[in-house]
């Protein structure tokens, strides 16, 4: 452990409320000693977990599919066994051989299926890997599309049994890479949970018996091995949900309370989910709207019900006309369901909108919880010319919308998703990609690729012309970026003006969007020579194409986590004096 990450600890715990402390001391107790694998402790714990379920008739859920979606997801599920699980936008990758859950097939990489998962290196930094890979086939949602091909008579349920016994055998309880993450364990229970309600009225023994096996060890994880953090993050929050809905399961409740200020934490303002990835707060509203479907309310239905619908109109202010949202920050596959839709598409609570067939699909999962309806917004909102929705601004005009970043770091500045990104943007014209921002996989394979993606050199702004602008630090699991801050500095009916600052650049960056597009004007001053770049779609206009010393080369956008092919830009770079100004428009 180097010196920089011991400060880095020391800090945090000496930053740290007491009580949090001792909270991460009971969980770690649990992990090592009370609780510990094979514990009998930990036995007794689980059969009266089963025990408690088993006890409870939950109603079962029958969504009743039109031709098109079984077509969609038979053509979906028939894939899987000959080509493979779309994963990650890295391929296809098998889920159905011995081991595949342990391993990484795009960089061969294997874990040890028999190794105590909380002494397991995840990340491993030194070695080509990602671990998100094993983790993305072992959500299992893969396994709700064939039990929703089941309950239309489309599915062999004996075949459902098959691949969740060859899951289960594969995962012994606290053993190998799928018992790390408490965000992965929720996630994975909530399609668990669909599966059961799906499935169970087909009085299959051996499917309900294991299904109610592995609920009860996912339950008794999230009470036990929680994520926890003195700032709880979106692993806080997918834990609380997977607690609700197993809450759901044996007829108990959750405290409707708790759940609001759960709400209240996790998006300040009713805004954006405080770490400050767009499509982490889309996951993340995902997750709210779930946990609010499962709920029982006595008293707080009203109010929490009117926070959550101010959390789906937070998606259409910065999403474009085609309901995609642009890529601030991390980006990974951000689905808690998973029936093929784009993890930059909010079009699941857009009524107003013609829906891909995946997200009708999961309307019509969702739909049957019966608690109460999905929040959706039934009508375009009207679009102001400009909006705050920290920490972002976003201005809009006749077909033209811009999302800029202001601000500070997101989880009161930990970065944790972060990029160095300040006073970028990302500009729509008729709801398609005019100007982007490049986005990065939270784990990818390369700890050097990731950087390059985190720093400034991926986003429209100004930098040292060494390519950097904020230093990096240590952080909880990778290196994030020590940003700077940008501040509004004026803001007119169809301009905004703002600054941003660190110890080598002063920058300030007027916007002013009108029907003819976006224009900007740059000023600057450093003690040495800068660097401007700009990633541009290929059917952008800007006359800036025509600076006789600008740098012009093709790039890849990442616009879903892995994704290899993405979608081709022009990657502008220009050479800038230490101070000076610059003019441009794009449309």
């Amino acid at each position: 452990m180097n010196i920089s990450r011991v400060k880095y600890l020391v800090k945090r715990v000496t930053e740290s409320p007491f009580d949090f402390l001792l909270k991460k001391i009971n969980v770690e107790l649990n992990k090592k000693v009370l609780y510990r694998a094979g514990s009998a402790l930990l036995k007794a714990k689980l059969n009266k977990a089963e025990i408690s379920l088993q006890s409870k008739q939950s109603s079962s859920i029958n969504p009743v599919l039109s031709n098109e979606q079984l077509s969609y997801l038979l053509t979906r599920v028939n894939a899987y066994k000959d080509k493979g699980y779309p994963c990650l936008g890295y391929g296809n990758v098998d889920i159905q051989s011995d081991e595949t859950f342990h391993y990484d097939s795009i960089h061969d990489y294997k874990w040890n299926s028999n190794a105590n998962s909380f002494d397991i290196d995840f990340v491993l930094s030194n070695i080509t890997c990602d671990v998100k890979v094993p983790w993305e086939k072992s959500r299992l949602q893969w396994l709700v599309e064939k039990a929703l091909l089941c309950t239309n008579g489309e599915w062999d349920i004996n075949d459902v049994y098959s691949h969740l016994k060859l899951w289960s055998d594969q995962n012994t309880f606290l053993k190998g890479v799928n018992w790390i993450s408490s965000m992965e364990v929720a996630i994975r229970l909530v399609n668990l949970a669909f599966v059961y309600l799906l499935v169970k009225a087909n009085e299959h023994h051996d499917l309900n018996s294991l299904l109610e096996q592995l609920i009860a060890k996912h339950d008794v994880y999230l009470e036990l091995y929680p994520e926890i953090s003195d700032i709880p993050g979106n692993h806080y929050l997918a834990t609380e949900v997977g607690k609700i809905v197993v809450s759901y399961l044996k007829q108990q409740s959750y405290s409707e309370k708790v759940f609001n200020e759960l709400l209240i934490q996790q998006f300040p303002n009713d805004g954006v989910q405080l770490e400050y990835s767009t499509v982490y707060h889309r996951l993340c509203v995902d997750l709210a709207v779930i946990g609010y479907l499962f709920i029982s309310f006595d008293d707080m239905e009203k109010e929490v019900s009117e926070r959550i619908n101010r959390l789906v109109n937070s998606l259409s202010l910065i999403s474009s006309k085609k309901g995609l949202l642009p890529i601030f920050g991390d980006s990974d596959s951000g689905q808690v369901l998973n029936f093929g839709q784009s993890s930059r598409s909010c079009n699941l609570y857009f009524d107003w909108r013609s829906k891909e067939t995946a997200h009708t699909i999961y309307s019509a999962v969702l739909e049957q919880i019966g608690m109460r309806a999905i929040p959706k917004l039934t009508e375009e909102p009207s679009q102001k010319p400009f909006q705050e929705l920290y920490p972002f601004l976003i201005m809009t005009k006749d077909s033209y919308k811009a999302v800029i970043r202001y601000g500070k770091a997101g989880l009161k500045e930990r970065a944790p998703h972060d990029h160095d990104d300040m006073l970028s943007f990302w500009l729509f014209k008729g709801g398609d990609d005019i100007v982007l921002e490049r986005g990065c996989a939270p784990y990818t394979s390369d700890i050097r690729l990731r950087e390059e993606y985190l720093s400034s050199l991926s986003h429209n702004v100004i930098m040292n012309n060494s390519g950097t602008r904020a230093d990096f630090k240590s952080g909880s699991v990778f290196r994030t970026v020590e940003m700077g801050e940008c501040s509004l500095l004026e803001q007119e009916l169809s301009s905004v003006s703002l600054l941003y600052k660190d110890r080598d650049i002063t920058h300030q960056r007027r916007f002013c969007l009108t029907e003819a597009g976006l224009t900007i004007h740059d000023s600057w001053k450093a003690e040495k020579g800068l660097l401007f770049t700009l990633y541009l779609s290929p059917y952008a206009e800007s006359d800036i194409l025509n600076l006789d010393n600008i740098k012009k080369e093709q790039s890849c956008l990442i616009e879903d986590y892995g994704n290899k092919s993405g979608t081709e830009l022009n990657k502008l770079m220009l050479n800038l004096k230490n101070e000076g100004s610059l003019d441009f428009v794009i449309k």
